[in-house]
């Protein structure tokens, strides 16, 4: 059985306030699982997240654990008439490939897409297995 691995990252976006959001970002390196670094170029953030986004904090002193929300965090600070790219691709060897990506601001505005949706609606172009063995 092989081991899935997943990278990911955003797009560059702006921030509401850069100071909060640095040390919110410092502050969440602490305790998730996986590595984020933060990139800051002409204002804008990108987020690289070398084993995808993270999806849990665990806080030492307390030894307990939360649950993270990348997107929602990411979404409360955004400044108005930004927008962030999240994107994500990952593999176990190659049994299966996967990804996604997801578009949102801070007005609640969304737009996913998956890897798989090409599957979607092909039925009629004939025969198609997936991509994965």
């Amino acid at each position: 059985m092989a081991n899935y691995y997943s990278q990911g990252r955003t797009n560059y976006f702006r921030v509401k306030d850069s100071e909060k959001f640095e040390q919110e970002i410092d502050r969440l390196k602490e305790g998730v699982g996986s590595p984020i670094e933060m990139v800051k170029e002409d204002g804008r953030y990108a987020l690289l997240f070398e084993e995808g986004a993270p999806t849990y904090f665990y806080n030492e002193e307390t030894d307990e654990s939360y649950d993270v929300d990348m997107e929602g965090f990411i979404r409360e600070n955004l400044a108005d008439g930004s927008v962030c790219v999240m994107m994500e691709v990952g593999a176990e060897k190659l049994r299966f490939l996967d990804g996604w990506s997801v578009a949102f601001n801070n007005k609640g505005d969304r737009k996913a897409i998956l890897l798989d949706d090409v599957y979607k609606g092909i039925e009629s172009f004939g025969e198609c297995t997936q991509c994965e063995y």
